[in-house]
């Protein structure tokens, strides 16, 4: 789906309709009318939690260094925290888990939030790439952690959240260059002179991991040109803010 997003009736949220066709999988990015001011964080999460009737559960954070890096959320992670309502996990930007009743989220102002499931298998997992991300294979990463812990290529959804288009994302000649060069798969649909679409390297890359075309999609929602809804580096700068997107995995009942 090439315009996979719902807003809310208040539009303090949106969701996609591929995960949300996952009976045991809750997830949601804020918009700015969830925001109260440009710092909000964890907090924001937290009134995203609320808001869709999650409950207060634990929240994992990715520190977010724009690299590769992947944290496997297990039991000791959480019995860590200790109480507290959430934790920041250092030198990541992606986050996967089998565990249900914990929220993993990321923040974004232009790059792209991806979110995943196999709901059947109970795995999810939340990546965020930028440029730098991308070029790293952030999302390749996070795939393949998923799969060790039981998703199944041919089961897993995945949904590439509001980001900055390839028809406003003007990079330097160079760096559009090493994507065509990096990318060559994907480089005829991806890379337009100076333009890159990061959300299209993306769905490449998790062709190329296994996932089937049907069960990827894309919001078709681009953050420089939504200002009243979505957060935009590019845009506002550092008054930009951040979007907070997050996912959680309903328990098994009795």
């Amino acid at each position: 789906m090439a315009n996979d997003a719902v807003f809310s009736p208040d539009r303090k949220w949106l969701a996609s309709r591929l995960l949300a066709s996952e009976p045991r999988v809750r997830h949601g990015v804020t918009t700015r009318r969830m925001m109260e001011s440009r710092d909000d964080r964890a907090i924001l999460v937290r009134r995203l939690q609320r808001a869709l009737d999650w409950g207060d559960e634990p929240i994992c954070l990715a520190e977010q260094v724009h690299g590769g890096e992947v944290k496997i959320i297990g039991a000791g992670d959480l019995a860590a925290m200790n109480g507290r309502e959430w934790v920041w996990h250092p030198g990541v930007d992606a986050l996967a888990t089998n565990l249900p009743n914990a929220t993993l989220a990321i923040f974004t102002a232009d790059c792209l939030p991806i979110l995943f499931a196999d709901g059947g298998r109970g795995v999810i997992g939340v990546v965020h790439a930028g440029w730098r991300g991308t070029l790293a294979r952030v999302l390749a990463h996070a795939l393949e952690a998923a799969f060790t812990l039981g998703a199944r290529p041919g089961r897993v959804k995945l949904w590439i959240g509001p980001c900055i288009s390839g028809e406003a994302y003007e990079v330097s000649a160079e760096l559009a260059a090493r994507f065509a060069r990096e990318f060559p798969a994907c480089a005829a649909e991806a890379v337009h002179g100076r333009r890159v679409d990061l959300a299209a390297v993306n769905r490449a890359e998790a062709l190329a991991s296994g996932l089937r075309e049907d069960n990827v999609s894309r919001s078709g929602l681009c953050t420089r040109a939504w200002p009243e809804d979505l957060c935009s580096y590019r845009v506002s700068g550092a008054d930009a803010g951040r979007m907070a997107s997050a996912i959680s995995l309903q328990g098994v009942g009795p």
